[in-house]
């Protein structure tokens, strides 16, 4: 996907328009040019190519050079595509997965060798045992689960960071809101209403359609105003996922370390009761 070119694309088309071209010419003259090599070997696709249709499925000429206007405007490529806090949230969800790997490493480990090996000895001195190493089998499995749980938690948020952008276009599932928080989905609405303003959608949300009618009638630029916006609340929106993501990294990552710490412990404590019995 490549938001630069769909600002490209909708620059474009306003100076065709502006030109007095139909939108058939100036389609025809944009796939006819191969400009849209400079920013990728394909056109649009994906959501950005369903926002770019649904510009021409307004019903006037004028309608439709505004949303362009507006859309090349709102840089969502920075605001969306290129957010340093998402890149930070992959590179922890990436140390996760690392540090998950050496707990499962570290955990069947001991499953097939060590715990083998220190039964064979507690079977000659039973003092060596403890309730804990009983359940060996149980804990490891339930390490596995833990494991487990804590992949698919890496996978589901890298994938949710990663199309937070068709999130914001179309909103999110109703699946999709057991999984996001009430402030992240509140900034997710707003920024959904900002970027379909253009396309006449928010005819049900009358507070903010009579609050951008007053800016344009104040004679500022809507253009503007919405950009203007649109970065604000991008901004709010990362800290949002920035803070959910903080509480859900800390107690998946304090699961973890937890286990093995308690691998490791059950690792040396029979040493240290050998210790004392020899």
């Amino acid at each position: 996907m490549s938001w630069g070119l769909f600002h490209f694309k909708c620059r474009y088309f306003i100076q065709k328009t502006n030109e007095e071209l139909t939108l058939q010419q100036a389609n025809k003259a944009f796939e006819g040019s191969d400009l849209h090599m400079m920013y990728s070997e394909k056109d649009l696709t994906g959501i950005q190519k369903e926002l770019f249709d649904k510009i021409f499925q307004l019903s006037s000429i004028t309608e439709i050079k505004r949303a362009l206007n507006v859309f090349s405007s709102i840089n969502l490529a920075e605001s969306l595509a290129s957010s340093k806090t998402l890149k930070v949230i992959s590179n922890k969800l990436s140390y996760l997965e690392v540090i998950t790997a050496v707990f499962i490493m570290l955990i069947t480990i001991y499953k097939l060798y060590v715990y083998p090996a220190f039964s064979d000895i507690i079977q000659q001195y039973p003092a060596l045992g403890n309730s804990a190493f009983d359940f060996a089998s149980s804990m490891w499995l339930l390490g596995l689960a833990v494991a487990f749980l804590t992949f698919m938690f890496t996978f589901s948020y890298r994938k949710y960071i990663k199309n937070i952008d068709v999130l914001i276009i179309n909103k999110p599932s109703r699946a999709m809101k057991f999984f996001i928080s009430k402030n992240v989905m509140a900034e997710i609405l707003m920024l959904n209403k900002i970027i379909t303003t253009p396309l006449d959608i928010n005819r049900g949300d009358e507070p903010f359609r009579k609050k951008m009618i007053a800016i344009v009638e104040a004679g500022l630029d809507e253009s503007v105003e919405l950009t203007s916006l649109f970065g604000y609340h991008s901004e709010r929106l990362e800290l949002a996922i920035w803070q959910h993501f903080k509480r859900m990294f800390g107690v998946i990552y304090t699961l973890v370390i937890l286990g093995i710490a308690f691998n490791i412990m059950q690792i040396y404590e029979p040493l240290f009761k050998l210790g004392e019995i020899v």
